[in-house]
């Protein structure tokens, strides 16, 4: 059964490129484009969702803001913080299933960093 990955992301050409990355690599993707949109993908979609790609800076609260939403739902859920920034900007260092994701990523990079999240 392929793996679904729910990728947030306000900027659109970040959003298809890791889709058509991920796709590539057999998983599902679901895409958010704020915060909002994400935490409501997620309500829909709890079951079906093996990963969040989340980044750090969203127009509508930070990732770290949303990461605290998505974990109410679902506390074991793996999520990859992704940006351009700096990594110590991410909370939570001592979460086991966090995991960091720089931008610009490479097809290379982001398939390690995804099979790490969900095995």
């Amino acid at each position: 059964m392929k793996k679904t990955i729910l990728i947030i992301d306000d900027e659109a050409p970040i959003r298809r490129l890791s889709k058509r990355l991920l796709e590539r690599k057999e998983y599902q993707t679901l895409e958010a484009e704020n915060g909002s949109d994400g935490l409501q993908q997620l309500e829909q979609n709890q079951e079906q969702v093996d990963a969040v790609l989340l980044d750090l800076h969203l127009p509508d609260g930070s990732g770290n803001e949303w990461a605290l939403k998505l974990r109410a739902l679902r506390p074991e859920l793996p999520i990859i913080y992704f940006t351009g920034s700096n990594p110590e900007a991410i909370k939570d260092h001592n979460d086991p299933n966090r995991y960091f994701l720089k931008k610009p990523f490479t097809p290379d990079s982001i398939s390690k960093v995804i099979a790490l999240a969900v095995g």
